[in-house]
């Protein structure tokens, strides 16, 4: 499972799993709009893997407000570009970004 590989990679305990979850769907979903794709293929799950983990360490949190409570996550458009090269091979004709 590839939330497993970030686990490993990361060195964290079964208490984050539920966070590790999260991310490894976030980036998986961010790989998925960015390549116009319906389906992960295999082939890019440790692309995938590693984009969690700069979310990880990034927390994947651009900015707390506490006023009216508003929380917004780093933008995942600046993991694609760091993954470009990795993501091209994969994108769909047409497709932004």
């Amino acid at each position: 499972m590839m939330w497993e590989k970030l686990q490993l990679l990361l060195g964290t305990g079964d208490e984050d799993a539920d966070k590790l979850r999260f991310l490894i769907e976030t980036a998986k979903q961010a790989v998925m709009d960015i390549c116009g794709l319906s389906e992960l293929p295999l082939a890019l799950e440790n692309t995938v893997v590693l984009m969690a983990a700069d979310l990880y360490h990034d927390s994947g949190i651009g900015s707390v407000k506490e006023g009216d409570v508003s929380i917004q996550f780093a933008n995942t458009a600046k993991l694609g570009e760091k993954y470009k090269d990795r993501l091209a091979r994969y994108k769909r004709i047409g497709t932004a970004g």
